[in-house]
């Protein structure tokens, strides 16, 4: 889906709707989708560790969030970050067969979320 710069801004940031398709906050059951996947924060230990914002507040990995219905969380879930990680955990080789084989968009989507998300 596609939003305005304002409502963006107004939905999601300041509103708490859904990142993804923009369902206010409760028309749907919500759950909160970490900025950096809680795989990857698994996989370096990050959880408690501490990132400073551009606007100099500091947060634990494991509690940056956006709001995300579980609809979509979900979806994005297994048609993402499934697939990515599965692939990014098995080595270069298998990274470059990956992309060979298509998989270059999802890769792309999967770091797009990431910088939109932060």
């Amino acid at each position: 889906m596609f939003f305005s710069t304002a409502r963006f801004v107004d939905d999601i940031c300041v509103g708490g709707a859904c990142f993804i398709c923009g369902a206010l906050a409760g028309s749907k059951r919500f759950n909160s989708e970490h900025i950096l996947p809680d795989w990857l924060l698994s996989e370096y230990s990050l959880h408690d560790r501490k990132i400073t914002l551009p606007n100099r507040q500091e947060m634990r990995y494991g509690t940056y969030t956006v709001p995300c219905c579980e609809e979509c969380n979900t979806l994005m879930g297994r048609e993402i970050e499934a697939p990515v990680s599965t692939v990014l955990k098995s080595g270069l080789d298998n990274i470059n067969d990956f992309v060979v084989a298509g998989g270059l968009m999802k890769l792309y989507v999967w770091a797009g979320l990431i910088f939109l998300n932060s």
